[in-house]
């Protein structure tokens, strides 16, 4: 393994994968560093696994990562930049033992602290025990960290102003495509809620559907 530049590997410009969580994984380089090393094909300098993860250094200014290299031929580095894709899709997970590691983990005081550099939040946890078809746990899980929802008005008298509760219910997959997306605005607009970054978002690209 090597301690390489960042500018000096590239990544791999036919890589077809979407990274729609770039905030979780730039959330574990806050937190834990680079764990891994970066695959790199030694004749191109093309990254064949981690491409991911590359962005997220760059963004954070890091310069330096560790890589290994492999002698790959062009067809063999797109066969592994394949396939190490491929292999994460097919995963899968024991949702009970994955519930019980999460609450185990998030304890009973700073559940965001305990979670976080995880990929997992409180909600996270309560929608898997919700799917788990444990709606109990879930409410007594977030009942720890969070109002309950029903105890929240439809309007509420501020000194910034009267606000309002909107609630819409979205597909699993939207779910974690919108969340990763307001990870992200909040970082890019320097807001600490989900509802301030929902603002700027709309503030920002409101204009493009303007009448």
């Amino acid at each position: 393994m090597s301690v390489v530049a960042l500018d000096a590997i590239t990544r791999h410009p036919r890589n077809v994968r979407k990274h729609l969580t770039r905030a979780l994984v730039r959330e574990s380089l806050e937190i834990h560093g680079q764990y891994k090393p970066l695959i790199v094909q030694r004749s191109t300098g093309f990254i064949v696994a981690g491409n991911g993860t590359h962005r997220e250094m760059e963004a954070l200014g890091w310069s330096e990562a560790d890589v290994s290299y492999g002698d790959w031929s062009d067809d063999e580095a797109l066969q592994i930049l394949l396939v190490d894709n491929r292999t994460s899709d097919d995963s899968g997970y024991d949702d009970q033992a994955l519930a019980a590691l999460l609450v185990e983990l998030a304890g009973d005081d700073d559940a965001a602290k305990a979670l976080a550099g995880t990929g997992y939040s409180e909600a996270d946890v309560a929608h898997l025990l919700y799917r788990l078809e444990k709606p109990e746990e879930a409410s007594a899980f977030l009942d720890q960290f969070l109002a309950d929802d029903d105890e929240i008005p439809v309007a509420v008298e501020t000194p910034d102003g009267v606000m309002f509760k909107i609630s819409y219910l979205v597909s699993g997959e939207n779910r974690a495509m919108i969340n990763a997306a307001l990870r992200v605005a909040k970082d890019r607009f320097g807001v600490d809620t989900s509802a301030e970054a929902l603002v700027e978002i709309v503030r920002t690209t409101g204009h493009e559907f303007s009448g």
